[in-house]
């Protein structure tokens, strides 16, 4: 048996999948990605077969038959790259919605009817990223120690985000945990800037940083 070797990554659910039959086949490494349009994604696999040589591996595109590098709606933003570390790899660049569908990787050997396409492949769900992902102060108006002040983040994001990690500008340890973010009884040396980082299963994202000051009287 000849074994050929690859690896398949990007915003990945990583879980080996074989699809072999008589010594053919093709292994993917994940299920299913998830990318936000604009972004580039890597795919790769392995692939088995039992004698004679390969005379061409490519990706086939969502319509079933073209190689993906031939297919116009992909013009320009599709190259291959195959070694012995990481396989045989697609790149797609300046990702769409549209590109949301399933990838199989196919090889042709000299045999008679040796070709072999591994199927159901990878999973593609392409997304727009979130919009307008901002933190939010409450109440807006002069912020004085020992009041009850709350952070709020929100964000345009579909999937839509479902966890929120606080922190404090120049501060690497998290802060708090949750859409909001509430001081009971502030303190002066609160003051500082804060941002929430906002996760959905495409990735994490930064918002706008907000400040918070707080007077106090003499001490």
């Amino acid at each position: 048996m000849t074994t050929a070797l690859c690896v398949l990554g990007f915003l990945q659910i990583s879980v080996t999948v074989v699809l072999a039959q008589n010594d053919w086949g093709v292994t993917y490494t994940t299920q299913r990605i998830c990318a936000y349009t604009g972004s580039t994604v890597e795919m790769s696999c392995s692939y088995t077969y039992p004698s004679g040589n390969v005379i061409s591996t490519f990706w086939v595109s969502p319509d079933g038959f073209t190689d993906l590098t031939q297919f116009p709606a992909y013009s320009g933003r599709v190259t291959y790259r195959s070694d012995m570390i990481n396989g045989n790899t697609v790149r797609i660049t300046d990702l769409r919605v549209t590109d949301s569908a399933v990838y199989n990787f196919q090889f042709v050997t000299n045999l008679p009817g040796g070709k072999w396409t591994g199927k159901p492949g990878v999973a593609l769900s392409v997304t727009d990223g979130p919009k307008n992902t901002t933190a939010t102060l409450s109440p807006s108006g002069e912020i004085m120690e020992g009041s009850s002040v709350t952070l709020t983040c929100s964000s345009d994001a579909n999937p839509p985000l479902d966890k929120y990690t606080w922190y404090k500008t120049n501060v690497t340890s998290p802060k708090a945990s949750g859409q909001s973010y509430s001081f009971t009884k502030i303190r002066s040396e609160d003051t500082g800037e804060y941002y929430c980082e906002a996760e959905n299963k495409c990735g994490r994202f930064n918002s706008s940083s907000v400040f918070v000051d707080v007077h106090y009287g003499p001490k």
